[in-house]
């Protein structure tokens, strides 16, 4: 049994969440449909690429041939590349227990899980970020620049990012947490980011595995399990 049959199976097991992983570009991952009930989906990208938020405006002059994709949750920019961070969609259903009216309550859920998630790889207790959104206007720029309600914290430097797309019919939950933390791939990809917003990137970002841990496939997996025995 492969480790996402594991997966697979112990959400099977539990709550009755559907598992599923794709890989492909970062645009083609965005485009994928979801359906309507409970499901839990595992994206691998497969080259290096910038995702704006729905609204964002492009950057004048991105990084010469990298992917530049727009997904359609809200926030600001994201760096991804292969085996740097662990991307995972979660997708209710309006008719879910889980569901929350309050856009500002409904991800809670998911912090929580998150936080059990990557509660080991901290030496101080994260937090599910409970207040209105801080530094709307450097995270509006920069994902991890700001922070917002359900998102995971620790000792004031950010370890999850959650946006969301909501609908009449389902919620899709997208989560990022990174291996890595490297701001100057964002940075670069963007061409350029204002001051404040690359202090923040520095200072207020934290990475979910210790720096001696290999970026593969495996150490994705192993994230994805832990936030799997977390789920509601």
């Amino acid at each position: 049994m492969t480790l996402a049959d594991g997966v697979a199976r112990a959400l099977q097991s539990k709550g009755g969440w559907a598992a599923e992983a794709f890989e492909g570009t970062a645009g083609s991952l965005h485009a994928l449909e979801v359906g309507p009930g409970r499901s839990l989906r595992v994206n691998f990208v497969q080259s290096p690429a910038l995702v704006l938020g729905s609204s964002q405006p492009a950057p004048e002059s991105p990084e010469v041939g990298l992917e530049v994709a727009r997904r359609r949750s809200g926030g600001g920019a994201v760096y991804l590349a292969p085996a740097q961070q662990v991307w995972v969609d979660l997708v209710l259903g309006a008719d879910d227990p889980l569901w929350v009216d309050d856009v500002g309550l409904s991800s809670a859920w998911v912090g929580d899980a998150w936080r059990s998630a990557v509660a080991a790889e901290t030496d101080v207790p994260p937090e599910v970020f409970a207040g209105p959104m801080r530094d709307r206007r450097l995270g509006a720029v920069a994902c991890f620049a700001g922070v917002g309600p359900g998102e995971v914290v620790a000792g004031g430097r950010k370890l999850v990012g959650v946006s969301q797309r909501r609908t009449r019919t389902h919620a899709r939950f997208q989560t990022v947490a990174y291996l890595r933390w490297e701001p100057h791939l964002l940075a670069t990809a963007m061409g350029g980011l204002p001051d404040a917003v690359r202090a923040r990137l520095v200072e207020g970002v934290q990475a979910i595995a210790p720096p001696a841990t290999p970026l593969d496939r495996g150490t994705q997996w192993g994230v994805v399990e832990r936030l799997v025995a977390a789920l509601p």
